[in-house]
């Protein structure tokens, strides 16, 4: 039987809750990284086991690895930010 998927779990690096991020099978990540970059770049691509995109995305912001609800307000305080001036 062939591998079936491989996912990472995560810790948010601003609430400390855990998701985890499922990986491409066909994913080929570049020469000399690790798997955790491999998962950084899984975490960049959004998709959370389990849920499906309509429930939104994890994200990396500022070098920190985020959960859906707070990428949202990441994302949020980003916008304020860029529109009040």
């Amino acid at each position: 039987m062939g591998v079936q998927w491989i996912r990472s779990e995560i810790q948010c690096d601003d609430c400390g809750s855990r998701f985890q991020v499922e990986h491409d099978a066909a994913y080929r990540p570049p020469a000399g990284w690790a798997l955790w970059d491999v998962s950084e770049d899984a975490v960049r691509g959004g998709y959370v086991h389990g849920l499906s995109i309509f429930d939104g995305s994890c994200s990396v912001q500022d070098g920190r690895m985020l959960c859906i609800p707070c990428t949202r307000a990441a994302d949020a305080t980003s916008s304020d930010t860029e529109g009040g001036a």
